[in-house]
């Protein structure tokens, strides 16, 4: 029987490739950073109202308010990587590389943090993420990459495979202290300082034509929804089983952009579609 913990990583894995998808309509309406700006900027709104609200927020020690800071520039530092890979490198061969993340983050849970998984499970967690890389892959585009155009791009992403994978164990890390709400707090909270600060110092325009509003709005409680549920499942099961649905946040966009842009699915995306359902049945048994 599946899991309560699996139901809602699958939940958090619609609303995050939901979250890419209008992301990417967005992005090419503002650029990327003011649509980052203002979906980390929703986010905080709800959370800092829902917070005060329902939360007792505790007083940090200083080590924790270290972490958050930290955490906050590895997430900052993490999405500015990705973007900067896709603007030097293939897309075809970037997204699918930063996006296997979860098998470093099953490696440092298990190996650091005394996490455990069954075998059949770390099977399925392969291969869904094998079936989440088909999906994600321009085959076409692969075939005719040149590699030596796109190292750049290979550099960048092969750092935010690890900045990722490093981000999300902190979370698992600040979940087990604080449960599952505040740590996406702090997260996000300082993920907006340190924003404001760069956008101030660097005098960067960060108002979005008011057409776009509403837009950026729904990705912001999207990507706080996928954030909720996701930080609730790993409250309730180990990150080693969870983190494996975060890399299939492309089965949802390439399913979204096959219904709303009629785009075309290939042999090798649905034979990635098989390979991830195929996985998931292995994690949850």
């Amino acid at each position: 029987m599946i899991s309560l913990a699996i139901i809602i990583a699958i939940i958090a894995m619609i609303f995050w490739g939901t979250t890419d998808y209008l992301a990417a309509i967005a992005t090419r309406k503002i650029g990327v950073f003011k649509t980052f700006f203002w979906q980390q900027i929703v986010n905080t709104f709800f959370l800092v109202l829902f917070g005060f609200i329902f939360f007792d927020i505790p007083l940090l020690s200083p080590a924790i308010v270290l972490l958050v800071i930290l955490a906050s520039l590895l997430n900052i530092s993490t999405y500015a990587a990705y973007y900067k890979g896709l603007e030097q490198g293939t897309i075809s061969l970037v997204s699918p590389l930063a996006n296997t993340w979860p098998i470093v983050t099953i490696f440092i849970v298990i190996t650091f943090f005394g996490e455990s998984i069954t075998l059949l499970q770390l099977l399925g967690a392969i291969i869904a993420i094998v079936g989440a890389l088909l999906v994600s892959i321009q085959l076409k585009a692969l075939l005719k990459l040149h590699f030596k155009v796109s190292g750049k791009g290979i550099l960048w992403a092969l750092y935010a495979l690890f900045s990722w994978a490093i981000f999300f164990t902190f979370w698992d890390y600040m979940v087990g202290q604080f449960g599952w709400f505040l740590p996406i707090l702090f997260f996000k909270t300082g993920s907006v300082v340190l924003l404001l600060l760069y956008s101030g110092t660097r005098k960067i325009s960060v108002i979005p034509p008011k057409h776009t509003l509403s837009l950026l709005v729904l990705i912001g409680c999207l990507d706080l929804f996928g954030h909720i549920a996701y930080s609730f499942a790993i409250n309730t099961e180990f990150s080693a089983v969870i983190a494996p649905f975060n890399a299939l946040v492309p089965l949802v966009t390439v399913i979204l952009a096959t219904f709303f842009l009629k785009e075309k699915v290939f042999l090798h995306q649905k034979i990635g579609i098989a390979a991830i359902l195929g996985g998931l049945i292995l994690i949850a048994l």
